[in-house]
């Protein structure tokens, strides 16, 4: 076995495989519902304080 064909099958190997799951999970999943997800990316969109962040200490009584 040459030196190419050691790092080209275990290269290939392992991108059928990650492509094999890519379209095993696009058969498999529902949409999404874009008017109920959560925010990608929460900067300065308030999400924070709403309770997505777990360490927010409640405020004293």
């Amino acid at each position: 076995m040459t030196r190419l064909n050691q790092r080209a099958v275990p290269a290939f190997a392992t991108l059928l495989v990650l492509f094999a799951l890519v379209i095993f999970d696009l058969g498999n999943c529902t949409a999404l519902n874009p008017y109920a997800a959560p925010a990608a990316l929460a900067f300065g969109s308030g999400e924070a304080s709403n309770a997505a962040f777990c360490a927010l200490v409640p405020p004293a009584k």
